[in-house]
């Protein structure tokens, strides 16, 4: 079987939405032809894809991570995407944080970016770093781009980090105007911690 007819049956495949056919084919692709082959890059995005899409995690995450290290591949910024989002639905905050920073880099749609600021900001709360927390925070409350929830976000995830580091006035900074709406969640917990850090202050 040639190369060319095993990447165009699993291209078949995919074209009728068959992805668990069309991922075994890629895959039997690249294994028996690939490096040198001529669709060794899309066939590994495909395979990618198609593994994303049945939620079949670990593959995705593998084939993806092979187009990061593929040189002046056109799938970067989705790549990039696809695999912060997936190591941050498995909780791996650390591979998660590192993938939305490179997102940050490459991508230039707004909202792609504004998602990469965010994922930033989450895993850094998750990973408890005050630092990183900080940063995060201020760059997207700073930001043009940045809308009110943003903001709003990342006031409550700095103000959480530094009530639990016991850093009680600049909690009360960040949870002041959060406090303001108690209709929600987060702004009726935000009075609470309000009232808690001004207690604590001696205020």
């Amino acid at each position: 079987c040639s190369s060319d007819l095993t990447y165009v049956t699993a291209e078949l495949q995919l074209m009728m939405g068959n992805y668990q056919a069309a991922a075994a084919g890629m895959t039997t692709y690249l294994s028996r032809f690939c490096a040198g082959g001529r669709y060794c890059t899309v066939a590994t995005y495909q395979a990618a894809d198609c593994y994303y899409r049945l939620g079949n995690q670990n593959e995705a995450i593998q084939m993806y991570r092979q187009l990061m290290e593929t040189p002046g591949n056109p799938y970067k910024e989705e790549s990039c995407t696809r695999l912060a989002e997936l190591y941050y639905d498995q909780k791996n905050y650390q591979e998660a944080r590192q993938f939305f920073t490179e997102m940050r880099s490459v991508v230039t749609d707004k909202e792609k970016l504004n998602s990469a600021e965010l994922g930033i900001l989450r895993c850094s709360y998750f990973l408890n770093d005050t630092e990183a927390v900080e940063q995060a925070a201020t760059c997207i409350i700073e930001s043009e781009d940045s809308n009110d929830s943003m903001r709003d976000e990342a006031r409550y995830n700095r103000a959480k980090i530094y009530y639990n580091n016991r850093q009680y006035g600049q909690a009360a900074v960040d949870l002041t105007p959060l406090s303001k709406n108690v209709r929600v969640v987060t702004g009726a917990e935000a009075a609470y911690l309000l009232a808690d850090c001004y207690f604590r202050l001696g205020a």
